[in-house]
């Protein structure tokens, strides 16, 4: 959203602010209307994704409903390589993306629940990873997109992940990672926003992982599979669909 947007918004009574929020973004997707790429989440069809506020990523963000390439991906997998929309299971979703959120509430056969760190993300529960307050096995499958490389004790989160899951549970996990990286960088000293960013690329996270998270995974008991999953598409589905290639999903198991 614009920084002009986001004043005005600002000044706006707090009751209005969504009514606001919702028709900036249909008239952004009005004006983008057009056929060249598609959003697999809102089925919206576009002249182009928009920016994030970076250089490499230029088509980014969905102009209706604000998926990102990631949540695109994660979308596509679920829906074309799991049974996740008809076997039903008792989900767990670690800071939901807000767009795959709407879309999970509105399947009936799910029984989801989100968690977050922040009441302002309008969890279920607000939790730390590190110390859900939820039974054993209390889950058949889970979804942690991009929240470990933000949480101080990952392998503590990694080891709740696992218990939680029943037996045979699915976990599918994504986080940034650096695969030049033999091993993940950390650096506990790093305490300040300004700290972080400069060590980590973004203020809010505390470590950048290597090509050894999916070995952090298991230690934490889980078995683990690392899918590049938009490799496998054609090229006009990576565009169509404004994919990133270099995303990986890693899927875990609980041991049955």
């Amino acid at each position: 959203m614009p920084r002009f947007v986001r004043i005005a918004a600002a000044l706006l009574p707090g009751w209005l602010r969504p009514a606001a929020r919702h028709f900036y973004r249909w008239a952004r997707a009005a004006l983008l209307r057009g056929n060249r790429v598609e959003c697999p989440i809102c089925q919206g069809r576009f002249r182009r994704f928009l920016p994030l506020g970076n250089p490499l990523r230029p088509g980014a963000q969905c102009p209706r409903c604000c998926a990102l390439e990631r949540d695109r991906l994660l979308w596509l997998y679920l829906t074309r390589e799991t049974d996740f929309f008809s076997a039903g299971p008792r989900l767990l979703d670690y800071s939901p993306a807000p767009a795959l959120a709407a879309e999970f509430r509105r399947k009936a056969s799910l029984r989801y629940v989100t968690t977050a760190i922040s009441p302002e993300d309008h969890p279920d529960f607000t939790a730390d990873a590190a110390a859900l307050p939820v039974g054993d096995r209390a889950f058949d499958a889970a979804l942690c997109i991009h929240v470990l490389e933000h949480v101080e004790n990952d392998r503590a989160a990694m080891r709740e992940l696992a218990r939680v899951l029943r037996p045979g549970g699915l976990a599918l996990v994504m986080s940034p990672a650096d695969p030049a990286r033999e091993r993940t960088f950390e650096d506990g000293r790093a305490r300040t926003p300004e700290e972080r960013r400069r060590l980590f690329g973004q203020a809010d996270h505390v470590r950048i992982y290597g090509r050894d998270l999916p070995d952090r995974l298991a230690q934490a008991g889980l078995e683990v599979r690392a899918v590049q999953y938009a490799s496998g598409l054609s090229a006009q589905e990576v565009r169509r669909y404004g994919l990133r290639t270099d995303h990986l999903i890693y899927r875990c198991r609980r041991p049955a």
